[in-house]
């Protein structure tokens, strides 16, 4: 009944609230000096933009200042956060937002998902200076399909990784998740974008630049925490060259996802 429900105004702190409530922010300890944060706004309902991204950052500055205050800093530097504001309508600005907000307490991020948005080449650049300035431990998964990211972009995101001392990243191996780490290549997703020549992208970073790149395309060999290829390359991009956009409904958590997943999707505020 539309009569009883109100008027939408866009998202409110008291709205953030509720969802964390629900389990769209969750920071707990897991062992000494050891804490796990998960942030899932994934598939909200009104989709997050770009202004709810600015209500969104100050309350999660709120949050995570009260968290530094009580616990210091160097937690969020190795807490191998799941961020997903996949299936949204966020775009460049948004994307900006959130990450100077969780560089700016140094959170490692070890899984990013922002499928299915409207980000192009401003977010990579954003994602770039996250990359480069921050002090946590480095990005094991870039989920970036369905979205605007162009050709130009791509090679800017590769090549910012190659400059990094910590990538290609360790994180933990399938066989003994909770052993030694192990050297990876960066999972980068980005399928199903604006990039005209693939195959000229990818030629680009192995001759040019002079990246090994793995394509992923044994998938039994080649998953988010293995490679069959040696040395270790600086990243897998699993799918670039599939960039149709006849089905934007992203396929991801069949294949890298489902682990993560929560039955009935996000946490939306409806």
């Amino acid at each position: 009944n539309g009569g009883n429900q109100r008027a939408w105004r866009g998202y409110t702190a008291a709205d953030f609230d509720d969802l964390a409530r629900r389990g769209a922010l969750a920071l707990r300890p897991i062992g000494k000096d050891q804490w796990s944060l998960r942030i899932w706004m994934a598939d909200c309902s009104p989709g997050l933009d770009d202004a709810s991204l600015e209500t969104y950052c100050v309350w999660l500055r709120s949050k995570l200042g009260a968290f530094v205050h009580q616990n210091g800093s160097k937690p969020l530097m190795s807490c191998r956060a799941e961020v997903d504001f996949s299936k949204n309508n966020i775009g460049d600005e948004g994307t900006k937002r959130l990450l100077t907000t969780l560089q700016d307490f140094d959170v490692q991020i070890a899984v990013l998902k922002l499928f299915q948005n409207q980000i192009g080449a401003g977010a990579i650049t954003a994602l770039c200076d996250f990359i480069t300035n921050n002090k946590a431990e480095p990005i094991w998964e870039l989920h970036l399909s369905h979205n605007r990211i162009p050709d130009a972009a791509v090679l800017q995101l590769v090549q910012t990784l190659s400059k990094h001392r910590q990538y290609p990243p360790l994180r933990p191996s399938v066989e003994n998740p909770h052993g030694d780490m192990v050297q990876c290549p960066c999972w980068v997703r980005l399928n199903n974008n604006l990039i005209k020549d693939p195959q000229r992208v990818i030629d680009q970073l192995q001759q040019e630049l002079k990246v090994k790149i793995c394509l992923a395309e044994e998938r039994a060999c080649c998953a988010p925490s293995k490679c069959r290829e040696t040395p270790t390359p600086l990243v897998h991009l699993l799918s670039l060259q599939t960039q149709s956009w006849g089905n934007l409904r992203s396929r991801e958590h069949e294949y890298d996802g489902g682990r993560y997943g929560r039955p009935g999707g996000g946490p939306g505020y409806r």
